[in-house]
């Protein structure tokens, strides 16, 4: 979707820099029901981070615990990252949006996802290309039986 707009918008240039300095090419969003303890949110981390083309995976569990208590951060920091429902985690990956290896990445992603949290959504660019892909494929198909 981003190689189609103008080079000179903000989400083009701010894109541009992060591929440039830090080897980013896509940023997805995993939603985690605030349910989930913080002790399984962390093992997911874990297991995220060990997905192909997985640089990082940021969150409230992946700088507190028995060294940094939660409780020190301020509110303005976990209101941010938290609230009743949801955990906001940011996962970033060195693979480009619609490509062959950023889909295996969201399906692995979504796999050690559904083990923790079956409610819970990956969504960014990627994912939403994906979905797309998926769907249009599917719903060609489907006109060019009932057309023939």
């Amino acid at each position: 979707m981003g190689e189609c707009l103008p080079k000179d918008i903000d989400y083009v240039i701010a894109s541009s820099k992060l591929r440039d300095s830090f080897n980013i090419s896509s940023t997805h969003m995993l939603l985690v029901d605030s349910s989930v303890p913080s002790d399984d949110v962390r093992s997911m981390i874990k297991e995220m981070e060990q997905v192909d083309g997985v640089k990082y995976v940021l969150g409230l569990e992946s700088v507190v615990g028995s060294r940094i208590p939660e409780e020190i951060l301020p509110e303005s920091v976990t209101s941010k990252l938290r609230s009743d429902k949801w955990r906001l985690l940011l996962i970033n990956s060195e693979y480009k949006v619609a490509s062959d290896n950023v889909n295996r990445q969201v399906d692995d992603l979504n796999t050690i996802l559904k083990k923790y949290d079956k409610n819970g959504m990956l969504i960014g660019e990627a994912p939403c290309m994906k979905d797309m892909i998926e769907t249009t494929d599917h719903d060609f198909k489907v006109v060019n039986a009932v057309s023939v």
